[in-house]
Formats: structure tokens, sequence, C-alpha cells
């Protein structure tokens, strides 16, 4: 059965990369896309994946602001967020988790190690 996993991130090229990553694990993912988390909001209303991966560093709204507002959405309580950046301070880490992210992860300077952190946090 295909996963369903939502991207939150103002770069589009980390779609990209999540979905050459994904290629080397053995699952079925599909991927969506939202540059913006008032545009996930909009596709969240109907839609429910089965994992949100959430940038941090956007512009406007943050994603710790934007797992907040994901959280308050009663049919996306279960699905596991994750806060995804650059570099994650301890504290934001601390917040994230104490607000109901499922992970928090540093993206990984190649697509090799990408898919090992996803194969740890999907499979």
């Amino acid at each position: 059965m295909e996963k369903h996993i939502l991207i939150i991130d103002d770069d589009r090229d980390e779609l990209e990369i999540f979905r050459e990553a994904l290629q080397g694990i053995p699952a079925m993912y599909n991927c969506s896309y939202a540059q913006s988390p008032e545009e996930a909001l909009n596709l969240l209303a109907d839609a429910s994946p089965d994992y949100i991966f959430i940038d941090y560093n956007m512009p406007r709204t943050n994603g710790i602001e934007c797992l907040i507002a994901i959280k308050k959405l009663e049919q996306l309580r279960d699905t596991p967020l994750i806060i995804y950046s650059n570099s994650i301070s301890e504290e934001t880490r601390r917040n994230a988790y104490h607000l109901g992210a499922a992970n928090c992860i540093v993206k990984p300077p190649t697509i090799n190690i990408l898919t090992a952190m996803l194969k740890d946090i999907l499979v």
C-alpha cells in the first residue's frame, strides 16, 4: 500500500531531494508539496497524509507555528509531524517535541544519508 508524505518547504528543490532519497527505501511513497504553511493547510482540508515533513525556516510562518496549526486539525491528530532544517537548536528541538513533533532532523549533506534517516523514520 502506498504511503503519502507531505513536504512543507519554501524551497521546491527539497521535494525532488526527498523523492530521490525515497527511491532507496523498499516501500511505495507518494510525495506532495506545499510551498507555505498556508498552502499546506488548504491541502490538508482534503487530504490526510501518513507523514508530514515541515521545514523550520520558512518566511512569514516558521515550522513550529505550522506544527501548531496542523496539530489543531482533528483528522491529523495522530499523523507524525517531522520538523527538519539545516540546523536545529536544542531549544527548538525541545519545543517541537513538547508541541507534538514526532521527530526533528537536520538536513544531511547527501541523498544516501537522507535515505538512511528516512528509513529510520518511515519503516
